[in-house]
């Protein structure tokens, strides 16, 4: 109801109404007048509104957009329109490129590895177009009319290991990315479709600017018509004003307003008002009917699929506990020892003295089928670097599974917490990565089906008392027979940050055992690194994704740089980065298997290769 929300907002500023004169508020910029709603940073504090705010540099006006600072060629105050340039682009020059990496969205597929949180446009300015123009540095010759040639306005020698370079406008998909290609940048499109256009017709285009556009609100453009000026300011107190000029006055200016919003009032609340309630209640009734209905079907279901899985699996060695011995063994549910989406975690105690750890699954989780397949992986296997099922509890909406308790917790306590944790050794953080190594191919090649786990991550690392690692939390693990090789899925399952990329882009290869290589690879570049793949808080931007500045660093120097480590830690350190370099290769065929995964890490007297530089990095923007 846009009407009554104004009514409310000129009642809220009856009292702090105020008139004053803004002939002095229009300001000079080399050639370009800057009025509202823009205003310079010198301006007085009355002028233009805060969120326009333009810079004024050696006589050209400068508009900040997250980092990128973009040159104003010109302003249409009627059109309510302004052409930005980027300072990177020179004209007659086509051989330039935009300095600022940006776009009005983040790209579809592209969201996992790049981050455009940077280039947010400054509150009320918004692009003519959502489209994008990515550039792309392919290696090998691209033969599709959707791939714009830059050749020869972007010369080879204008980037480094520069190769086949294209244009492509739109919204590239990564599934539709050809495989020989890597793209280095993307600016909002200036035009729909390139047609019969060269890259220098468009780069032409890119030199007059993007086109911007801004939106008064009502109250405003009503000011503004006769002859006022009514910016509303965000501040408390006095800085809350209506400030008009020319020949209306505050009270003026609240009553012509006031009485336009009571005219749309009045029509809108007789003609609304008398239906709204009726339509609310019955709608209302109709919904949470359906939603009873729903639920009440889906509970039946549930607990049907669960307790015929139970009878199909009487022969599971495990305990079944009713649900008051959970409430006695963790005493009323006293001792949290973690939660997630999964549900909640107690410490607890058996009769017999010995610790347990009880998982508490949530009733909206699903359809029962992580409880199933925690009890049909995790309750048929035993390995000294699984973590051991002891029983469950099945009555109704309560579902429950002990553990063997883990006093150490999970590894990522002591990969990433800011808390005053023990710092483990380069050479037991060796032999947990080894253990957990060797829990992984047990469940690839141990067992009379194989499992993929298909969550591998430090929370899903637990540490006994001796710091023995097993992995835990079978609730996406898959079973198949041990002769298949591919594993299909009917949809994405795993951590992001963890993710085999052949979960999420089909055209890459099909899912495997090399799914959780990929996992395991990004785990142990975590416990080498002592810090999270992907952090967009570090200092240098290069570091924001690890693998990729490892890898460089390795490649330049040769060896990895450890604060306070001896030769012998180094040397540890870059074994470790090696091998998750190797386990995290694009496509699943160039990963090694987990078996030779674990040699690699037994013998460490052989030496590693140099690994291809993972092809999957997020964006870094240009500077």
């Amino acid at each position: 109801m846009p009407v009554l929300n104004l009514l409310i907002v000129a009642l809220f500023f009856l009292p702090i109404c105020n008139s004053r004169k803004q002939s002095s508020c229009s300001s000079l910029c080399g050639n370009l007048s800057i009025q509202y709603p823009f205003r310079l940073r010198n301006d007085p504090t009355n002028c233009g509104d805060s969120s326009y705010e333009l810079a004024c540099e050696h006589e050209r006006p400068v508009l900040t957009i997250g980092y990128g600072r973009f040159y104003v060629e010109s302003i249409s105050y009627d059109n309510e329109t302004l052409h930005a340039v980027d300072p990177g682009l020179k004209t007659n020059d086509c051989s330039s490129l935009p300095r600022y990496a940006w776009t009005a969205n983040n790209l579809s597929g592209f969201s996992e590895y790049c981050n455009d949180s940077y280039y947010h446009l400054p509150y009320g300015l918004s692009l003519e177009t959502e489209d994008a123009m990515i550039y792309l540095n392919c290696s090998t010759t691209v033969n599709s009319s959707e791939y714009l040639d830059a050749s020869p306005c972007i010369t080879n020698s204008s980037l480094p290991q520069a190769h086949h370079l294209y244009v492509f406008l739109g919204n590239l998909q990564a599934a539709s990315l050809s495989n020989s290609c890597d793209y280095f940048l993307m600016t909002p499109a200036v035009i729909q479709t390139p047609g019969n256009l060269t890259y220098a017709d468009i780069h032409k285009k890119l030199t007059i600017g993007y086109e911007l556009s801004w939106s008064n609100s009502s109250f405003s453009s009503i000011c503004e018509s006769n002859g006022g000026y009514c910016p509303f300011s965000d501040g408390i107190g006095d800085s809350k004003r209506i400030y008009c000029r020319g020949p209306l006055t505050s009270v003026n200016c609240f009553v012509h307003y006031l009485w336009i919003a009571i005219q749309g009032c009045i029509g809108l609340v007789l003609k609304i008002v008398g239906y709204y309630t009726l339509i609310r209640a019955a709608v209302g009734i109709l919904c949470m009917s359906l939603y009873l209905i729903y639920k009440w079907w889906k509970r039946a279901s549930i607990d049907e699929y669960v307790e015929e899985f139970l009878r199909n699996y009487e022969n599971l060695k495990l305990r079944k506990f009713s649900y008051s011995d959970i409430k006695r063994m963790t005493g009323g549910f006293n001792e949290q020892l973690g939660q997630g989406g999964f549900g909640s975690v107690f410490k607890g105690k058996l009769s017999n003295g010995c610790l347990v750890a009880v998982k508490m699954l949530a009733e909206a989780k699903g359809d029962g089928g992580d409880f199933i397949n925690e009890l049909r992986t995790i309750g048929t296997i035993r390995h000294v670097n699984v973590v051991q099922l002891l029983g469950f509890c099945f009555e109704g909406s309560k579902k429950v599974l002990i553990y063997e308790y883990m006093p150490n917790g999970s590894l990522d306590k002591y990969l990433f917490s800011q808390e005053d944790v023990c710092t483990l050794s380069w050479s037991r953080m060796y032999e947990i990565a080894l253990a957990i190594a060797h829990g992984i191919e047990y469940l690839h090649r141990g067992c009379h089906m194989r499992i993929l786990h298909l969550d591998i991550k430090p929370h899903n690392i637990l540490l006994n008392e001796d710091f023995t690692p097993k992995i835990s939390d079978f609730g996406l693990a898959k079973l198949y027979p041990r002769n298949d090789s591919v594993v299909s899925l009917t949809n994405a399952r795993g951590t992001r940050g963890y993710m085999a990329p052949e979960l999420l882009y089909k055209n890459i290869g099909g899912i495997s055992s090399k799914s959780d290589v990929y996992s395991f690879g990004m785990l142990l570049m975590e416990m080498a690194g002592r810090r999270k793949n992907l952090n967009p808080f570090v200092k240098n931007l290069s570091q924001i994704y690890f693998p990729s500045w490892i890898h460089d660093q390795l490649e330049q120097k040769g060896e990895v740089e450890i604060k306070d480590a001896t030769a012998e830690e180094k040397d540890v350190g870059k074994r470790m980065i090696m091998i998750a370099l190797w386990c995290i290769q694009l496509k699943p065929a160039d990963r090694p298997s987990m078996t030779k995964v674990v040699e690699m890490l037994e013998d460490t007297s052989e030496p590693l290769q140099m690994p291809p530089k993972p092809a999957l990095t997020p964006e870094r923007k240009r500077s």
